[in-house]
């Protein structure tokens, strides 16, 4: 938990013109809003190399053996506009154990 928070909070020291807006770790899962300004990497490169990373330093440290720290896969949604931001913040805020956002709801869809 504190290896990757503390990677996170950083992560604009691992990739330039990447911020964290916000994150909520919770035993099963993450999640983060990180916002790209004048950055080359795509997201998934980004989250590949923090996840590559995070094991490394893991593995460094003997925090785990035989289970993986990350799944192989993750869910991302690139947000479209402040309004759709403002609600995931809240709704990650709110319910950090959900690990699916309603992003129908989110947007206004139903």
């Amino acid at each position: 938990y504190h290896l990757v928070k503390r990677e996170l909070e950083n992560i604009n020291q691992l990739f330039i013109g990447v911020k964290l807006d916000y994150a909520s770790i919770v035993p099963t899962h993450l999640h983060t809003i990180l916002i790209f300004e004048d950055n080359d990497l795509s997201l998934s490169e980004v989250w590949r190399r923090f996840k590559a990373k995070t094991t490394f330093l893991a593995k460094k440290l003997n925090l785990f053996k035989e289970i993986s720290l990350w799944q192989k896969n993750y869910f991302e949604h690139v947000i479209r506009n402040e309004k759709a931001l403002q609600r995931i913040r809240i709704y990650i805020q709110s319910n950090s154990l959900k690990e699916n956002l309603p992003l129908d709801e989110i947007y206004g869809k139903k």
